[in-house]
């Protein structure tokens, strides 16, 4: 995994010795675009996936901290992140998830996650 993770040129290796796992974390956009553009043409049943997060990541923009994301791109970022949901879910991603406006926090009719959270916990389902 250490080499691995030299060769990507990003991330850090994290075990989890209780599980005997261990994974390479990246969570900087512009490491993941790199990677998954020089992985995508070696993918052969991730391939969707892959390409589905590296639309995301192009219409989430750059800096994290001051990109604003129209109506339409962050709709469409829901609706991709769902896809890519019932992509990996064995359950075909068919829980149902709430969306919330990210100014007023009001819930919207169309269903999608809470925006309130970081990409990593847009998977995560919401109860309600």
């Amino acid at each position: 995994m250490n080499d691995l993770q030299k060769y990507l040129g990003a991330g850090v290796v994290r075990v989890v010795t209780g599980h005997y796992q261990a994974e390479i974390v990246i969570v900087d956009r512009k490491d993941v675009d790199r990677i998954l553009r020089r992985l995508l043409p070696h993918l052969v049943i991730n391939k969707q996936q892959a390409t589905l997060a590296l639309e995301i990541l192009s219409r989430m923009g750059e800096n994290s901290r001051t990109n604003r994301i129209s109506d339409p791109d962050y709709f469409k970022i829901l609706e991709m992140i769902e896809e890519i949901r019932a992509l990996n879910s064995n359950s075909g991603g068919k829980r149902k998830f709430l969306s919330y406006n990210p100014v007023t926090t009001s819930p919207q009719m169309k269903e999608g996650v809470s925006s309130s959270k970081g990409l990593a916990n847009m998977l995560a389902p919401i109860s309600y």
